[in-house]
């Protein structure tokens, strides 16, 4: 009887440990490719010389300024509507892994040819799954309230990932510290395992 004991406790905790390679496989994915995306919006604007005359020049350049006005207003709105739609999808990239994941632990733990220590040890992983999700939206609001535009957190047992909105003039090192101290103070993960990824947003 404890030998059955032992091997499902063992077929559980094999479990998880896959799990927890198909989660971290899962988030580096989804920001691997979606940090590749990129591109700058072309505002220039070529102006034709023509013969016309001062007043009509100082119309038309009046007008273009208006125009340019107008086209950096809606490339501002479109990167602003790219930012927001980059987050969204890796916030759903990140709670399709961790529904994933729940599911397959809920069923061995409800599981009645299981032993009974292998369900503890299914319900603690969904305790600690859930844990680390109330930790990464405390990390995202505290982020979120030293200025930066939005940003995602990936917490795992001993690593985590944030990955924080472009900046104007890029992250500068000042700004890895101040999100550092964030999840230090958060967690217990140690700095050398805490990476801050700047979203390429294009």
């Amino acid at each position: 009887m404890k030998v059955k004991k032992r091997t499902a406790v063992a077929a559980v905790v094999a479990l998880l440990v896959c799990m927890a390679v198909y989660l971290n496989w899962s988030y580096q994915k989804g920001l691997e490719g979606d940090l590749d995306v990129a591109g700058d919006a072309d505002l220039g604007a070529v102006q034709k010389e023509d013969p016309v005359s001062d007043e009509a020049r100082l119309l038309g350049q009046i007008s273009e300024v208006g125009k340019n006005e107008g086209d950096n207003a809606t490339a501002v709105s479109d990167t602003d509507s790219a930012i927001r739609e980059y987050f969204a999808q890796l916030r759903v990239t990140r709670q399709q892994a961790r529904d994933e994941a729940i599911g397959v632990l809920e069923t061995t733990s409800t599981d009645n040819s299981v032993s009974q220590e292998a369900k503890e040890v299914a319900v603690a992983s969904i305790s600690r799954i859930a844990n680390n999700a109330v930790t990464e939206a405390r990390i995202e609001s505290l982020v979120l309230a030293k200025g930066y535009v939005d940003c995602a957190v990936f917490l795992n047992d001993d690593s985590l990932s944030i990955v924080v909105a472009p900046v104007e003039g890029g992250l500068k090192s000042e700004d890895a510290v101040r999100i550092k101290d964030i999840a230090v103070s958060e967690t217990t993960i140690g700095v050398e395992n805490i990476r801050i990824i700047e979203a390429r947003v294009g």
